[in-house]
This record gives C-alpha cells, sequence and structure tokens, in this order.
C-alpha cells in the first residue's frame, strides 16, 4: 500500500468510528441495543452507499477490514467468556442447553431446505441439490457473536435465559461444525470419505476441549509468574496473547476462532489477578472502544443490494422460515424444561440471529460453484442466494434485540 493509501485507509477507520458511535448514541437513546447502530454505519460506509470502507470483496481495505473484524468478534466472544459467563452455572442447564441446541439448529435446517426445494426453479433459476444443502446448512447455524452481543445489551447474559442459550449455542456450533464438514466433503471429497471427515472432526473437538481443561488449571499459576515482570503491560500482552492463541488451536482442530476465545476467556477469568477494576477497564476500552465495533460495522458493510426486488423477496421469505421455525424449536424445549412463556421466548429469539457461519458456508458455495459450476447449478442463482442471505442476516440482527426486548416484557 502506498502512503496515500494507507492514509485513506486510516481516514476510513476515522469515519467508522464517529459514524458508529454516533449511530450507537443514537439507538441506545431509543432504547435499542447500539450494535444496529454499530451496522447501520458498516451499511453506510460499505460498497452499498458511500463505498468508503472498500470497494469490492478482496481488495487491500477489504482484506485489513476483515482481519481487524477478525479480532473484533473474538474479543466479543473474549469479554463474554471471561466477564459474563460462570462455566458451573452454564453446565447447570446442561440438559436444556443440548435439546434447545439440537432440535434449535435440526427444525431450521429443514425448514429451510423443504422451502428451497418447493421454490427451485420459480422464485430463482434452478440449482443443484447440494447448493440446496449449503444453504439450508447455512442458514440452520446462529451466529454466536452476535446472540451473545444481544444478551449483554439486554442484560440477560448472566441469568438463566443466558446461561441456557450460552450452552445452546456452543451445543448448535458443533454440531453446525459437523454438517458443515460433510456438507463440504459431500461437494468435494466424495461420499466414500464423509465417514472419516466427520471422525477427524470429532476428534479435533475432543482434542481442543482437553487442551481447554488443562488450559484452565495452569491459567492461574502461569499469571502469578506474569505479575512479577516489570515491562509496562506484561499481564495485558499475555491475556491478549493468549486469547489469539486458543482461537488459533481452535480453528486448527476444527472449530471456529471465537469458540476458541469463548473458552479462553472462560481459563483465564479463573485468575484472581485479573479481577481488578483497572484490568476491566482497559479490556473493555480495547474490546469495545476499538475492535468489537468495527466487527458489526464490517457486517453491514457487506450487506449488498443488487436486483434488490428479487433478493429482497427471497430474503424476506427466508427470514420468515427460519424466524417461525427457530421460534418453534426453540420455545416447545424450553417449556418442556420448566422454563415461563417469558423466558422460552427470549431464549428463542436471542437464537434467531445469522452472521458469519452463514458467511463462512455461502462464500465457500460461491467458491466451490466457481470451480466445479456443473455440480452446483446456475451460477447467476448461487449470486442472487448468496445476496439473499446478506440481506437475511440484516434482518435477522435488527429484528432479535426488538423480539427479545418484546418477549422480556411479557409477565408470566
Amino acid at each position: 500500500m502506498t502512503e496515500f493509501a494507507i492514509a485513506n485507509f486510516l481516514l476510513s477507520l476515522a469515519a467508522l468510528f464517529v459514524i458508529a458511535k454516533i449511530m450507537g448514541e443514537l439507538f441506545e437513546r431509543m432504547q435499542m441495543p447500539s450494535l444496529l447502530g454499530e451496522l447501520l454505519a458498516g451499511v453506510i460506509l460499505g460498497p452499498a452507499v458511500l463505498g468508503l470502507m472498500y470497494a469490492s470483496v478482496g481488495d487491500v481495505y477489504y482484506i485489513l477490514y476483515d482481519a481487524l473484524a477478525s479480532i473484533g468478534i473474538v474479543m466479543l466472544l473474549f469479554v463474554a467468556g471471561f466477564e459474563e459467563v460462570n462455566i458451573s452455572e452454564m453446565l447447570a442447564n446442561k440438559k436444556a442447553a443440548l435439546m434447545i441446541g439440537t432440535i434449535g439448529l435440526a427444525v431450521p435446517l429443514l425448514g429451510v431446505g423443504f422451502v428451497a426445494f418447493s421454490i427451485n426453479g420459480t422464485w430463482f433459476p434452478e440449482v443443484s441439490t447440494t447448493t440446496i444443502i449449503f444453504l439450508a446448512t447455512a442458514l440452520s447455524a446462529t451466529s454466536v457473536g452476535i446472540a451473545f452481543r444481544t444478551l449483554i445489551d439486554v442484560g440477560e447474559i448472566e441469568s438463566k435465559i443466558g446461561r441456557t442459550v450460552v450452552g445452546a449455542l456452543i451445543v448448535d456450533d458443533i454440531i453446525g461444525l459437523l454438517l458443515l464438514t460433510l456438507v463440504i466433503g459431500f461437494a468435494t471429497v466424495g461420499q466414500e470419505n464423509l465417514a472419516g471427515e466427520a471422525v477427524m472432526t470429532l476428534v479435533g473437538i475432543f482434542a481442543f476441549f482437553l487442551l481447554f481443561i488443562i488450559a484452565e488449571k495452569l491459567t492461574p499459576l502461569m499469571m502469578r509468574y506474569v505479575v512479577k515482570l516489570r515491562v509496562e503491560e506484561a499481564q495485558f500482552s499475555l491475556v491478549f496473547v493468549v486469547v489469539l492463541v486458543a482461537a488459533y488451536l481452535a480453528e486448527t482442530f476444527g472449530l471456529n476462532i471465537i469458540i476458541g476465545a469463548f473458552f479462553a476467556g472462560i481459563a483465564l477469568s479463573h485468575s484472581s489477578l485479573l479481577e481488578t477494576e483497572s484490568f476491566s477497564q482497559k479490556l473493555s476500552t480495547v474490546s469495545y472502544g476499538l475492535f468489537i465495533p468495527i466487527f458489526f460495522a464490517f457486517t453491514g458493510s457487506r450487506i449488498v443490494f443488487e436486483d434488490i426486488m428479487q433478493t429482497g423477496q427471497l430474503a424476506l421469505l427466508f427470514f420468515f422460515v427460519v424466524a417461525v421455525t427457530q421460534l418453534i424449536s426453540v420455545y416447545l424445549p424450553a417449556k418442556y424444561n420448566g422454563y415461563t412463556n417469558r423466558e422460552s421466548l427470549a431464549m428463542a429469539a436471542a437464537i434467531i440471529p445469522r452472521g458469519e457461519i452463514a458467511l463462512v458456508i455461502m462464500s465457500a458455495l460461491l467458491l466451490l460453484a466457481q470451480t466445479n459450476p456443473a455440480a452446483f447449478g446456475s451460477m447467476e442463482a448461487i449470486k442472487m442466494l448468496f445476496s439473499a442471505v446478506m440481506i437475511l442476516i440484516a434482518l435477522t440482527i435488527i429484528a432479535t434485540p426488538l423480539i427479545m426486548k418484546a418477549a422480556l416484557s411479557i409477565a408470566d
């Protein structure tokens, strides 16, 4: 990058912070979560409106924002694990979390798949069964980052609702990972190797959680030595290193980076040396002041408005299917496990948002379809479905806190 290009990037980053904070403040004053303002800032600055963040997917600015946004989602999940979640309390609701996480993923998967098969060739040019399986898998996966941020914004992350949702999201992520492995394996390595791919994924998940158990025991001991170092901010630097390494290891073992960051937060929360007001303030400043707004703004910037009438109709249809199937598939298991109407509806709303996982799956679909178009069908249709998913993501992010607030206002 030239000096001029770097200067332009810094100016666009400054504009992002200003607009994100202004819009976030406006939404807070309207009694709505500030993440909606940060999302809208990305829409304004992204290619859909002003084009100040980047011109297209793949350019240098896009890569830089993508990297910063990845750190943002990592820090969001780390803060949630460190400050908001008690692992023993979360495990106290493991039966309900397992049932909600499993059914809450399966029903939207089947619902989206059924609708997509029904309208294939009528609402959009015909695509293959493999493409529809990719689409259904993408829209069955809840965005862990957005769900966590919503729970934090409405003050429910430490409640019985929040603890159960957190457990359900971990179950959802693990099952979603296995589905993604099978779907991509089906499209690339052939059916005969699917069992081997699934086994390797399960082994990776087991290995990561074994490392987490070890790290949870060793981290407090390690921090006792670090606190004696004289170099400035050694503690904070080491914490940041642990988070990044945990995210890397999670990705290496087949999980998502955000799961690694979340469990790093839980492991570090056991160190009494970090339970200070000054450390929490530093953590909040770096996370919410810098990186987390970039993640939500970057998510908003990826919303496109090409062929808005047709893609918008598709997005609304799939949004309706996702919202209805998600509400039903979470509300009924929650009621079965003894939760009230208010708690059941709030948990169902918290699991509605789609985001980073859907983007990963749809991006993989685009890439695979370009290399082997015969196996996936019309590229025009696939691009249309990708745009529809982008709009749907925005709709779920906007709707989730509103539905949650409405659910929490219900008197049991």
